[in-house]
C-alpha cells in the first residue's frame, strides 16, 4: 500500500510539472537577473535593467527561435513590462531579479511556441541563418524607423521620477529610442529617436503626460527650432 501511495504522489508530481510546463509562456521571462556596478546608483540601475532586458530577450529568443543578436533599441521596443521581484542598492552597485514580458505575451502564437500538441515542450525552432537570418519581429503593430535624433536634458528630483520619464518615453508611439549620453543623479542628458518630426513628437508626447521644448526659442522667421539645438524634456507638470 505504502509503495502504491508513493507512486501515485510521484505520477501526480509530474503531472503538476508537465502542466506547469503546458503553461509556459517564452514571451514572459521570470527570474531574469539584474546586475551592474557604476560611478551612482542611478547609472547601474539603468545598467542592470538593461542587461536584465538582454538576458531575458536571448532566453526567449532561443525558445521561439529568433534572432538572438536584437540591437538594444528593438529589445527596448518588444518589452511591454518589468515586473520587479526583488532587489537592492548601493551608492554604486544595483542587483535584483525581474519579470520581463514580451510583446504578444499570452496570445496564442507564444503560448504554443513553448508546447508541442501532447503538452509537453516542443523542441526549439531552428534559428534562421544565411539570407534567411532577417530579424522577424512578434505580432504588433509596425515599428517605423527612426526618423529624427535629438539631445535632451532632463532634470529629476527622485530615482522613480527618472524612471517614470523613461518608461512614458519608451511607451509612446513616436519615440524609437531613448539613448543615455550622460547621467547623475540630478539629472540626464539623452539622446532620443523620434518616428516623426520633432513638432510632431512633442504635441504626440503631451498627450502622453510628457513635455518636450527645445531649451532655447526659436529664432524670429524660423519656421522651428534651431538645427542642432539641444532641448527639455521632462514629466508635464513635473508629475
Amino acid at each position: 500500500m505504502a509503495l502504491s501511495l508513493i507512486g501515485v504522489q510521484a505520477a501526480a508530481s509530474v503531472a503538476v510539472s508537465t502542466a506547469a510546463l503546458a503553461q509556459d509562456d517564452p514571451a514572459v521571462q521570470r527570474g531574469v537577473p539584474a546586475e551592474a556596478t557604476a560611478a551612482n546608483a542611478v547609472l547601474a540601475r539603468e545598467r542592470a535593467i538593461a542587461n536584465a532586458q538582454r538576458i531575458a530577450y536571448q532566453r526567449y529568443a532561443a525558445a521561439v527561435g529568433r534572432d538572438p543578436n536584437a540591437s538594444a533599441s528593438t529589445i527596448e521596443s518588444l518589452v511591454t513590462s518589468m515586473v520587479v521581484e526583488q532587489e537592492r542598492s548601493t551608492l554604486n552597485g544595483y542587483s535584483g531579479r525581474y519579470t520581463v514580458r514580451f510583446r504578444g505575451a499570452g496570445s496564442s502564437s507564444s503560448a504554443s511556441a513553448g508546447t508541442g500538441a501532447s503538452g509537453a515542450p516542443a523542441a526549439p525552432r531552428p534559428a534562421p541563418s544565411g539570407d534567411n537570418a532577417a530579424y522577424v519581429p512578434p505580432p504588433g503593430p509596425p515599428l517605423n524607423p527612426v526618423a529624427a535624433l535629438l539631445d535632451a536634458r532632463t532634470n529629476f528630483r527622485s530615482l522613480e521620477e527618472w524612471l517614470a520619464l523613461r518608461r512614458r518615453l519608451l511607451a509612446q508611439p513616436s519615440v524609437g529610442s531613448v539613448e543615455i549620453l550622460a547621467i547623475s543623479t540630478e539629472g540626464a542628458r539623452l539622446r532620443i529617436g523620434l518616428r516623426t518630426p520633432p513638432a510632431t513628437a512633442a504635441q504626440e508626447l503631451a498627450a502622453g503626460g510628457i513635455a518636450l521644448a527645445p531649451a532655447q526659442p526659436p529664432v524670429p522667421g524660423m519656421p522651428g527650432p534651431v538645427p542642432g539645438s539641444e532641448w527639455r524634456v521632462g514629466l508635464a507638470g513635473g508629475a
